[in-house]
Parts: structure tokens; C-alpha cells; sequence
């Protein structure tokens, strides 16, 4: 009886397959990711031009209360300065704290 070298098959492919889907989910985690990072800072450039509007606003109204005021004695803006105050805080609020707020409401 003589030896017999028997056929043995190696597997290649699988090993470059694998290669190959661990570089396409590296690639598409890090494009995900960027694009989220791009997003981030448009809106916190965003955020900040609103609260910068909101500001200007509130200053401006408040500057034209008190020239009002100061030229008619008989004038009360009081009740006006709240509101005016009121209104640019519920602007300059953060829509991302509002709805984590809410999904705790609703428990989602």
C-alpha cells in the first residue's frame, strides 16, 4: 500500500471577504460620522444666530419702551418688559432639551 497525498483544499476567500466588509463598514462609520459632525456645527451656527437675533430683538424693543417711556410720563411698559423677556426665552430655548422632555413625558 503506498501513501496517498490526499487533496486539501484551502480557503482564501473567506479571509479577503471578510477583509473586504470590515473595510466597507469602516468606511461608511466613518462618512456617517462626518456627516453627523457637519451637521452638529450648522446648527449650533444656526443656535447662535438665532440667539443672537433674539438678543438684538429684545434690545431693540426695550430700547424703543424706554424712549417711549421717557418721552410720556403717563407710560407703563412693565407688563410689556415681562413679556418681551418671556418671548425670547422661549426662543433661545433648545429644541433638543424640549424633546427629550417630551419623549420622557410619553415614555418612548
Amino acid at each position: 500500500m503506498s501513501y496517498r497525498n490526499p487533496q486539501q483544499n484551502v480557503d482564501t476567500q473567506s479571509g479577503q471577504h471578510i477583509r473586504n466588509m470590515q473595510q466597507s463598514l469602516a468606511t461608511a462609520s466613518t462618512q456617517y460620522f462626518t456627516a453627523l459632525d457637519k451637521e452638529y456645527d450648522n446648527r449650533v451656527k444656526l443656535n447662535k444666530e438665532i440667539t443672537k437675533d433674539a438678543d438684538e430683538r429684545s434690545n431693540q424693543a426695550a430700547a424703543s419702551m424706554y424712549q417711549q417711556e421717557s418721552a410720556n410720563g403717563t407710560i407703563n411698559f412693565d407688563g410689556y418688559k415681562d413679556q418681551i423677556s418671556r418671548l425670547n426665552a422661549i426662543i433661545k430655548t433648545s429644541p433638543e432639551k424640549e424633546v427629550k422632555k417630551i419623549e420622557t413625558l410619553l415614555l418612548i
